[in-house]
């Protein structure tokens, strides 16, 4: 019978970290508390590292190796092999985006067909994640939604970027992985579905090997969630569902503004509290047709899905369903729901520093711009520094 996870136990959410990792945790979270400095930050970063003036083992120390697993695959799978001796999966990705040449795309298909293989054979991978826009010159996408006729040459790169993804799924499919299709913005976001459901037709007839994900911050997702799954029984092939709330709403906010058209974005939290819960509450229902990934940092949402599982006998460990926080955030999450025996999967990125920027000025903007989310991660992190203090772990 499975444990009821213990969200405010720090030993078991942080016993994978060293106190010396937890320090400069702690120095981290205090720096989010200032939005400013996280506003104005990334571009002072980015200048700095044009320039080149010798910040970049800084970065690495302070921000990079809280949230991602290394510059290498090899990096990467040390980190996950921790992550895994304290009863924790890896989702990883190769975390480049919004490249600008066919030759970076390729590069990164090869590095996914890679991460393919090694998955294969690592248990602690239980995963992998990729962006669209790793393979793939969003504008075109974004023209192609519109529906606005492409170029000859436009043409041919959104034939490459489909088919550089289908040859990825494929081996996906082919090894038995799952494979995590990220969401984008929502102006490009329709063309990658149409795609998505495409390769979920083609590669999940008997497993859900191929994953689409749906932003509940958006309007009418859980809608789309439903036409989908009808599609899905019409068409008799298995869903992949990953749930997450967004990682673009200011962005979002803005385009619509500018561009003077209604947001697509929930008029607030509780809106997307709602669809996101109701959602994960209709895939529990329907596991015959249905795996899904709750990816969440919201306790309520991961405590209600445990509920669920247990009102429908659905046992913690079932491979239909992995809960997933991000690398370096939620940690009292993700231990304590592996420790109550549930399957948790931590979304592991990695990549050259630079090319993963990207990804790190959002983490740091997510938790700056969330009400209470560095606090909170904050006041974690020194509850286990005196745990540890009492316990005569730490000398000073």
């Amino acid at each position: 019978m499975a444990r009821k996870p213990d969200f405010s136990n720090t030993e078991i959410a942080y016993r994978y970290k060293s106190t010396q990792q937890l320090l400069i945790a702690k120095r981290l979270f205090s720096t989010f508390k200032f939005p400013l400095l996280v506003k104005y930050g990334p571009k002072i970063i980015d200048i700095a590292l044009k320039l080149h003036f010798p910040i970049r083992d800084l970065l690495k120390k302070y921000l990079f190796y809280h949230f991602c697993g290394g510059e290498t695959l090899e990096e990467a799978l040390k980190t996950a092999k921790n992550l895994y001796e304290h009863g924790v999966e890896v989702l990883l990705d190769y975390a480049v985006e919004s490249q600008a040449s066919e030759e970076g795309y390729e590069k990164a298909t090869n590095e996914f067909l890679k991460i393919i293989d090694v998955a294969h054979q690592k248990a602690e991978v239980s995963s992998i994640a990729l962006k669209p826009s790793a393979l793939c010159n969003t504008k075109i996408l974004e023209k192609k939604q519109a529906g606005q006729k492409l170029t000859k040459l436009e043409q041919s790169q959104y034939d490459n970027f489909v088919q550089r993804l289908d040859k990825i799924c494929n081996k996906a499919a082919s090894l038995k992985q799952i494979l995590y299709i990220d969401a984008e913005e929502s102006w490009i976001q329709d063309e990658i579905d149409d795609v998505c459901e495409i390769l979920m037709e083609k590669y999940n007839k008997d497993e859900p090997y191929i994953f689409t994900t749906i932003q509940m911050y958006r309007i009418g997702r859980l809608e789309y969630l439903k036409k989908l799954t009808l599609k899905a029984e019409k068409k008799n092939f298995r869903l992949g569902i990953k749930i997450v709330r967004g990682a673009y709403m200011e962005k979002e906010r803005q385009r619509a503004r500018k561009l003077k058209y209604p947001s697509p974005i929930q008029p607030n939290k509780k809106a997307t509290d709602r669809d996101y819960n109701k959602a994960v509450e209709y895939c529990l229902h329907r596991l015959d047709r249905i795996s899904i990934c709750v990816a969440t940092h919201n306790e309520c949402s991961c405590m209600m899905t445990t509920e669920i599982m247990k009102e429908l006998k659905i046992a913690p460990n079932d491979k239909r369903i992995y809960f997933s926080q991000l690398y370096g955030m939620a940690d009292h999450i993700s231990f304590n729901l592996a420790y109550s025996g549930y399957n948790v999967a931590k979304y592991l990125p990695y990549g050259p520093l630079e090319e993963t920027l990207a990804y790190l000025f959002r983490r740091a903007e997510e938790n700056s711009s969330i009400a209470g989310h560095a606090d909170e991660e904050l006041k974690r992190i020194q509850k286990e520094l005196h745990r540890r203090k009492i316990a005569g772990k730490i000398l000073s």
